[in-house]
C-alpha cells in the first residue's frame, strides 16, 4: 500500500473527507476529499429562469388588478363598488409576492453565478490538492526523510 493509500485509509477510518466529522470522502475529489462546491449552477439559473416567469404573471396580475379597480364606466353601483374595494385591498399582498419573487430571482441568479465560478476555482485548489498529496507520497517514500 503506497502512503497516499495509507493517508486516505486512514481519513476513511476517522470517518469521513473532513478530519472525522462525518462528511464521506468524495471520489471526485482525492486531493481535497471533498467536493467544497456541490451544486449545478445550470439547475440553479433554470429555477431562477422559472421565478421570473412568476415575477412576469404578477406583473400581468397587477396590471389586471390596477385595471379593473381603475375601470368606472363599464360597471357602476354598489357591487361594482364592493368589487373594486376589495381589488384595492388585494394588490398590496400581490405587491409584496411580485417583490419576493423578484429578490427571489436575483438571489438564485447571483448563486449560480458565484457557485459557477467558486467551482472553477475548486478545481484549480484540487490540482493542488493532488500535487501536494504527490509530494506528501514522494517524502513519505523518501528514506532520507524519515
Amino acid at each position: 500500500m503506497s502512503a497516499d493509500e495509507d493517508y486516505l485509509w486512514a481519513v476513511r477510518r476517522a470517518g469521513g473527507g473532513l478530519g472525522g466529522l462525518g462528511v464521506p470522502a468524495d471520489p471526485n475529489f482525492p486531493g481535497l476529499l471533498v467536493n467544497p462546491t456541490p451544486g449545478l449552477p445550470a439547475a440553479i439559473g433554470a429555477l431562477a429562469s422559472n421565478v421570473q416567469r412568476a415575477v412576469d404573471r404578477s406583473a400581468t396580475i397587477l396590471n389586471a388588478i390596477d385595471q379593473a379597480a381603475g375601470a368606472t364606466a363599464a360597471w357602476t353601483g354598489p357591487a361594482a363598488d364592493g368589487m373594486r374595494a376589495r381589488l384595492i385591498l388585494l394588490r398590496p399582498k400581490f405587491v409584496g409576492m411580485d417583490a419576493a419573487f423578484t429578490s427571489t430571482r436575483a438571489v438564485l441568479q447571483a448563486w449560480a453565478d458565484q457557485l459557477s465560478h467558486l467551482q472553477q476555482r475548486a478545481a484549480g485548489l484540487e490540482a493542488e490538492a493532488r500535487a501536494a498529496r504527490a509530494r506528501i507520497g514522494w517524502a513519505w517514500r523518501n528514506r532520507f526523510l524519515r
